[in-house]
C-alpha cells in the first residue's frame, strides 16, 4: 500500500508537471500570436498615418495648384486688360514716353503670366504621368550656354553678370528637356533675387567615383531665407516672394525642378552661401557610363 501510494503520488507529480508544461507552452502560443497582432495593429497604424499624410499633402497640392489657377492667373490677365485698356484710350493724347512705359508694363505681364502657364502645364503633365524622361547622354556645358543666353537680356537689364564654368564635354545621363527646364528654373530664381553688380554662375563637376555628376547655381544675391528653406521644393507651401526689382512669383519653380529631378533619378538641395550672402542650388544627376573629369576649356557667357 504504501508502495502503492508513492507511486501514485509520483504520477500525479508528473500529470502536475506535464499539465504546468502544457499550460506553459499555451501561453507562449498565445504570447506569440499576441505579438504578431500588435504587430500587423502596429504595421496597420503606420499605412494608416502614411496614407492619411500622402492624401493630406495630395489635397494641399491640389488646393495649392486651384489657388494659383483662380488667383495668380487671373491677376496678370487683369493687369493686361487694364493696361492695354490705358493704351487704347490713350494712343492718340498720351505722350509717347507713357506709352512706352504702358507697353513695358505689358511685356512684363505676358511675361509673367507666359512663365505661370508654362509652369502650370509642366507640373499638370508630370501629375497626370503624361510627362516622362527620355534619358539621353547631355552635354551638360552645351546647355548651360544655351540656357544663360536665353536670360541675357533680363540679366542684362538688371546689370547682372552671368557665366558657365562648367568642362568641357561633361555629361550626364538625364532627359534634355527637363534639365533644359530645371537649369531655366533654376538660373531665372538666380536672376530674380540678384541685383545691379551681382553675379549668377553654373558649376558643374563629376563625383569621385565617377557615378554622378553635381551642377550647381550660384548667385550673389539676397541669400536664402531659413525660414522658407524647409519648404522650397514642396508645391503644397507657398514660398515665393517679391524679386529685388519686385518681380512676381509663381511658387512653382522650384518643386518643379525637385519633381523633374527625381524622375531622372537625381536630387536636389539648396544652401545660403558663404556669411549668408547669395544661395547654391543643387542638383546631383546619373554620369554617363565610364564619365570622368574633362580638362577641356571652360565655355563661358558673360553679359
Amino acid at each position: 500500500m504504501l508502495w502503492h501510494g508513492f507511486i501514485t503520488n509520483i504520477d500525479a507529480r508528473v500529470d502536475k508537471q506535464q499539465a504546468l508544461e502544457r499550460y506553459a507552452g499555451e501561453l507562449e502560443f498565445t504570447r506569440q500570436k499576441l505579438e504578431e497582432q500588435a504587430g500587423d495593429l502596429i504595421a496597420l497604424a503606420e499605412r494608416h498615418a502614411a496614407t492619411s499624410e500622402m492624401l493630406g499633402h495630395e489635397v494641399a497640392t491640389k488646393n495649392r495648384f486651384f489657388g494659383i489657377v483662380a488667383h495668380d492667373l487671373r491677376s496678370p490677365f487683369t493687369s493686361l486688360l487694364g493696361l492695354t485698356e490705358l493704351i487704347v484710350r490713350g494712343a492718340e493724347t498720351r505722350p509717347r514716353a507713357d506709352l512706352r512705359d504702358l507697353a513695358t508694363h505689358v511685356r512684363d505681364s505676358a511675361r509673367h503670366l507666359h512663365t505661370l502657364l508654362e509652369q502650370l502645364l509642366e507640373w499638370a503633365g508630370l501629375q497626370m504621368g503624361s510627362t516622362a524622361p527620355h534619358p539621353t547622354d547631355v552635354d551638360v556645358g552645351r546647355i548651360a550656354v544655351e540656357i544663360l543666353a536665353q536670360y541675357a537680356d533680363s540679366a542684362g537689364t538688371k546689370g547682372v553678370h552671368l557665366a558657365s564654368r562648367v568642362p568641357a564635354d561633361l555629361r550626364v545621363h538625364a532627359d534634355p528637356d527637363m534639365l533644359r527646364a530645371v537649369l531655366r528654373n533654376l538660373v531665372a530664381n538666380a536672376i530674380k533675387f540678384t541685383s545691379s553688380g551681382d553675379r549668377v554662375w553654373i558649376e558643374a563637376a563629376p563625383a569621385p567615383d565617377g557615378a554622378t555628376v553635381t551642377l550647381a547655381v550660384h548667385d550673389t544675391g539676397v541669400g536664402l531665407d531659413p525660414a522658407q528653406s524647409a519648404h522650397l521644393f514642396d508645391v503644397a507651401v507657398k514660398t515665393t516672394a517679391p524679386g529685388t526689382a519686385g518681380e512676381r512669383g509663381t511658387g512653382l519653380g522650384l518643386p518643379l525642378c525637385a519633381e523633374m529631378v527625381r524622375l531622372n533619378g537625381g536630387r536636389i538641395e539648396a544652401e545660403p552661401g558663404p556669411d549668408g550672402v547669395g544661395t547654391t542650388l543643387r542638383v546631383t544627376l546619373p554620369a554617363r557610363a565610364g564619365s570622368h573629369s574633362s580638362s577641356g576649356t571652360d565655355r563661358e557667357k558673360t553679359e
